[in-house]
């Protein structure tokens, strides 16, 4: 039997008070009358103690398990990547991207500039 991974469930589970309200905020920005799915399971990760997912599976009934997993994994990645402050290691991959860029259309010299 095949057990579930709980890379999600920890993840969550690393995440601050403030991180997670400011999650659910940006997930709610829409105004939908119903909450999404991926919500109420980021939800139900967040409000247990130990990862159980047949039980929050059940409690849940979300069509597409799988893919709402891997849909709130991605979205909450990306949520956590906007959240990274400013480092210089940040600052230098972006220079060299736009070295890269400026050598693809043929700006040699503003390319040379900028490395």
């Amino acid at each position: 039997m095949k057990t579930p991974s709980t890379e999600l469930f920890d993840l969550i589970k690393s995440l601050g008070a403030g991180e997670a309200n400011e999650f659910i905020r940006n997930c709610n920005l829409d105004k939908s009358q119903k909450e999404a799915d991926y919500l109420l399971l980021f939800k139900a990760y967040l409000n247990s103690k130990v990862l159980d997912e047949t039980k929050i599976r059940g409690s849940l009934k979300i069509k597409n398990f799988k893919r709402v997993k891997h849909y709130l994994q991605s979205t909450l990645l990306s949520f956590l990547a906007t959240r990274e402050g400013y480092s210089i290691e940040k600052e230098i991959v972006n220079m060299i991207s736009v070295g890269n860029l400026l050598m693809d259309r043929s700006l040699f010299l503003q390319a040379l500039n900028i490395f």
